[in-house]
């Protein structure tokens, strides 16, 4: 159950805010600040009218079975079961936004629009929401509006299998683009999913089911617990919240963050099985500023812009603390720092909030270390529900103090790069010599040597009549490129309108000078002429993208295929060496290993030929 929405790379650290300590669990230790940062909500958007907009229902069934059993009774008390616990939190945060608001008919019950799959059940899959996405919208064009509706499809694509024994192929996840304007997630039904059976006597009663995660037994309560939570879960991504966990002193008082480990808690408290689930102030502030919640659309349809200008880093002890200065439209409201350790895909981030001053200044203090290497992703928000993102990397020793100094440095390049992602190469060339003359550490010069070649590349050059022993393939003229997303790209990340976060290329936590941007399905075909003996590459996902893209790489000599990789994802690289002595057409493919393509932002690092 994890979002798709694209991270930033460790090296595009964008925007902070004003230094505040950590909130603890307690709703004392919250009420004050959510309180100010309603004001401001509130007061921006006074004067705007209603937009009345509200959250869009969709059943989905496959053709060759009907909705599970009693789908619109147990849809309207799963979709009130969840309007209460958004509430209830927010307000416990100290927020006052209402309810969330359902889509609701004369009798009080939910709207719940059912659209037939043109597939039987056997034909979808955990990864078909690309397919579920595009039968929904054909089948409500002019009901409901993908680009501006807020949208929670739920899929009855369980199986029985036998008696309190199912099989789910059903989508389970937030889109990768949902934010302010528009939102879309997914979650599975079963004709024991009910708000209901959170309860005591249902947690003596086992069953058993299959996933995409695999085969679990457990009872009918724990069941519901999961898959209820999956609901609120992605449901949270669909209004845009992204991972993350609790504080330790969170987690005593008030059991696990929605947004975390929270997705296998919810209503844990109603039959024994814990404390339950709870939203972190984080993500309670995300839901207060967004246009669901604040029923008003100003500026909801403008793009948010900002600058970030000194930044800078230090450290003290185990606290972390970030500065610099900030421009925006619309206001700024907040910054929130996600200070995430490896390896749980963000479900354990803690999340620190901060404010910003009358002067656009800001710092904020990050606390609370566990020993390696951390990621550092931060929020804007702005008053309209907005958010721009952003993140860098640092390492913590096992004393658990962070590595202010790297850190630092990079931050220090952070403008040329922003100049690079708005196209302003002149002035980015002259940020960088002048950065230069002032003799900068190494890694910093590494760095700013790759930046500045990015604004004068040189000509591409014919591999098949190329001189010396080796030579990269990013530096060579292709005959054919082609990207599932985006552009072809030599030697950067792909800068286009639709992603503005990132430069550098980045494989398994290593930055590459060379490489190759090829978002599957992609390929690139370059005519060797014979000339060469050994092709080598490191291959895997971007660094930092989210944990659906499944890649394969494929490495093809003169039409026959000479090697190919399992499927990669998250942070996995495999080193490639093939043998291509005599081949005059070198063809680099990557296939998509899931359906359609989400989140497959694939890179060649590196990919070179020797003789």
């Amino acid at each position: 159950m994890k979002s798709l929405a694209p991270r930033s790379l460790a090296f595009s650290l964008l925007l902070c805010g004003w230094c505040l300590p950590p909130i603890p669990g307690s709703a004392e230790d919250t009420t004050g600040l959510a309180g100010r940062f309603q004001d401001q909500i509130d007061a921006y958007h006074a004067d705007s009218e209603k937009n009345g907009e509200t959250l869009r229902l969709v059943y989905f069934h496959p053709q060759d079975n009907p909705p599970q059993a009693n789908y619109e009774d147990r849809i309207d008390r799963i979709a009130k079961d969840m309007q209460t616990f958004f509430h209830e939190e927010m307000t416990k945060l100290g927020f006052r936004s209402p309810p969330l608001p359902l889509e609701l008919q004369e009798d009080g019950r939910v709207v719940i629009h059912v659209v037939k799959g043109s597939g039987a059940s056997d034909e979808y899959s955990y990864s078909s929401g690309p397919r579920v996405k595009r039968e929904v919208q054909k089948a409500l064009a002019g009901t409901v509006d993908f680009h501006s509706d807020f949208v929670l499809v739920i899929s009855g694509l369980c199986q029985k299998r036998g008696k309190n024994d199912y099989s789910f192929h059903a989508p389970y996840y937030g889109d990768a683009g949902s934010n302010h304007v528009w939102g879309l997630c997914y979650a599975a039904d079963c004709e024991i999913l009910d708000p209901l059976l959170l309860s005591k006597e249902k947690d003596k009663e086992s069953m058993k089911f299959w996933e995409h995660n695999g085969d679990f037994e457990m009872s009918v309560a724990r069941f519901n617990s999961w898959y209820l939570g999956g609901i609120v879960h992605e449901m949270g991504h669909g209004l845009s919240l992204p991972h993350n966990g609790e504080l330790p002193e969170q987690r005593a008082a008030n059991g696990k963050a929605l947004m975390g480990g929270g997705n296998h808690s919810y209503g844990d408290d109603r039959w024994g099985g814990g404390k339950g689930s709870f939203l972190t102030l984080a993500s309670g502030l995300r839901l207060a500023a967004h246009p669901l919640f604040t029923q008003s659309d100003r500026d909801r349809f403008e793009p948010p812009s900002s600058s970030c200008h000194s930044l800078s880093a230090r450290s003290d002890g185990k606290r972390l603390t970030i500065e610099g200065t900030l421009t925006s439209s619309p206001p700024p409201l907040a910054v929130i720092a996600y200070s995430d350790p490896p390896g749980k895909d963000g479900y354990n981030a803690l999340t620190w909030i901060g404010e910003i001053d009358e002067d656009n200044r800001f710092k904020i203090e990050v606390e609370t270390h566990t020993p390696g290497l951390h990621d550092l992703r931060l929020a804007f928000l702005h008053v309209n529900g907005a958010v721009g993102r952003a993140g860098s990397r640092y390492f913590v020793d096992e004393k658990g103090h962070p590595d202010a100094a790297t850190l630092n440095t990079r931050l220090q390049t952070h403008e040329i790069r922003q100049d690079l992602l708005s196209g302003e190469t002149e002035l980015a060339r002259e940020k960088i010599d002048s950065f230069l003359s002032t003799d900068p550490d190494p890694i910093l010069v590494r760095w700013l040597q790759h930046l500045r070649s990015l604004t004068d590349p040189p000509e591409p050059i014919e591999a098949a009549t190329a001189k010396g022993d080796s030579l990269f393939l990013s530096d060579a003229i292709w005959e054919k490129a082609k990207v599932g997303w985006g552009a072809p790209a030599r030697n950067q990340y792909y800068i286009g309108r639709e992603v503005r976060n990132a430069v550098l290329l980045e494989l398994g936590g290593q930055f590459y000078e060379k490489g190759l941007y090829a978002h599957a399905p992609s390929v690139y075909e370059f005519d060797l002429g014979g000339k060469w003996k050994t092709f080598e590459a490191t291959v895997g996902l971007q660094g930092g993208v989210g944990p659906m893209g499944r890649s394969r790489f494929l490495v093809k000599g003169d039409g026959e295929l000479l090697f190919s990789t399992l499927a990669l994802r998250g942070s996995e690289t495999r080193e490639v060496r093939v043998d291509v002595s005599g081949v005059n057409k070198l063809v680099l493919e990557v296939e998509s290993t899931i359906e359609g393509n989400p989140q497959c932002w694939s890179v060649w690092g590196a990919p070179r030929v020797s003789r």
